[in-house]
C-alpha cells in the first residue's frame, strides 16, 4: 500500500509543482519557507527533494538557503563549509560575531545564527527559498518573537513576500533510528540530540503554536525504502495554499 501511495504521489507532485510555478511566474510575491523540526525528522530530505522537483520543472528558481551559520565542528564527509547537507555554513566564532544576524541560538555548546544579508540576496534571486531552522524547543517562549522579528525585517525589504512557517514531525522510533544511522555525526552529537528529542519538553508549546495557526505541521512518514514522498506532497500543498 505504501508503494502504491508513493507511486501516486510521484505522479501528482509534478502537477502541483507546475501549478505553483505558474502562480509565481505571474506574481510579484516570492516565498520564504521556514522549516522547523527536530533532528532526525527528515526536514532536509523534504527540502532537498522539493528543490529537486522544482529543478526538474525548470520554470522558477528555488533554493535551499545557506544563510544559516554555525560554529559547530565539521562532520564526517564535510570537507569544507560548503558541503553541509543541512545548508549550514561552518564559521569561526569571530566570523559569526561579525555577521548581520536575524537571530542567534545555542545548541550543544555551539552557536547558530541566520545571516540576514545573505538571506536578502537569496530572496532577490529566487522565487522560493527554504530555510531549515532550529527546533522551537531551543528558543522556547521567545520563538514567536524571534519568528516575528525575522518576518518584520524581511518584509521591510520585500513587502510583497509571502512567509510560510512549517513544522516537520516524524514518529519517535524513526527519528531515533535515523539519528543512530547518521554516519556524518559523532556519537556524542547523536547522543545529545536523542536526549533532547526523548525529553519531549517542547511538545505542549509547539502544539499550541500549531493550534493558533502560527505553524503548519506536516509529517514525514517512513516507508520500506526510507523516507516517503508524503511529506514532500504535504509541503507542496501548503505552498500552493498560501499562494491562492
Amino acid at each position: 500500500m505504501e508503494k502504491i501511495k508513493d507511486h501516486y504521489l510521484q505522479e501528482r507532485i509534478p502537477l502541483c509543482v507546475e501549478e505553483i510555478s505558474e502562480k509565481l511566474l505571474h506574481s510579484l510575491h516570492h516565498l520564504l519557507v521556514l522549516v522547523d523540526g527536530k533532528s532526525g525528522t527528515g526536514k532536509d530530505f523534504i527540502i532537498d527533494k522539493t528543490v529537486s522537483v522544482f529543478a526538474e520543472n525548470k520554470k522558477i528558481n528555488v533554493l535551499k538557503s545557506r544563510s544559516k551559520k554555525s560554529t559547530r565542528p565539521l562532520r564526517k564527509g564535510e570537507e569544507d563549509n560548503a558541503n553541509s547537507r543541512s545548508g549550514t555554513s561552518i564559521v569561526s566564532q569571530e566570523d559569526l560575531a561579525q555577521t548581520k544576524n536575524v537571530f542567534e541560538y545555542e545548541f550543544g555548546g555551539n552557536q547558530y545564527a541566520v545571516d540576514f544579508k545573505q538571506l536578502e540576496e537569496e530572496l532577490r534571486n529566487n522565487e522560493i527559498v527554504f530555510l531549515p531552522i532550529a527546533d522551537l524547543s531551543l528558543m522556547k517562549k521567545n520563538a514567536v518573537n524571534d519568528f516575528s522579528k525575522i518576518k518584520k525585517r524581511i518584509l521591510e525589504e520585500f513587502p510583497e513576500l509571502n512567509v510560510l512557517n512549517i513544522s516537520v514531525t516524524r514518529d519517535m522510533v524513526s527519528v531515533v533510528e535515523g539519528l543512530k544511522n547518521r554516519a556524518e555525526s559523532s556519537a556524542e552529537e547523536i547522543r545529545n540530540r536523542i536526549r533532547m528529542i526523548e525529553s519531549g519538553e517542547d511538545l505542549v508549546f509547539k502544539k499550541a503554536l500549531i493550534r493558533k495557526g502560527f505553524l503548519k505541521e506536516i509529517t514525514n512518514y517512513s516507508s520500506e525504502d526510507g523516507d516517503s514522498f508524503e511529506g514532500v506532497w504535504s509541503l507542496l500543498c501548503e505552498i500552493n495554499d498560501i499562494l491562492k
